[in-house]
């Protein structure tokens, strides 16, 4: 990892550490939602590459596919 990188990064994870323990808690839609934008915000504020922040989204929509898939309609073969 890039040594300019670094530290950001660290602040990053200080700072969404709990969203990061917490996501896979969430259980609307909505909550994730929050969980997203504050990782987004945090990110935005400081330096980390884009295979960092995309790693942290990518686990984040994942969880919200998990909660919407309750609520998408059967397919039922024809």
């Amino acid at each position: 990892m890039n040594q300019s990188v670094l530290p950001g990064f660290e602040f990053l994870l200080m700072g969404t550490k709990e969203i990061i323990q917490e996501y896979p808690k969430a259980q609307t839609v909505g909550e994730l939602d929050k969980m997203l934008l504050k990782v987004c915000h945090e990110a935005n504020n400081e330096s980390i590459s884009d295979a960092e922040f995309r790693g942290m989204i990518y686990d984040l929509m994942l969880r919200k596919v998990e909660l919407m898939e309750d609520r998408m309609p059967k397919i039922r073969p024809t």
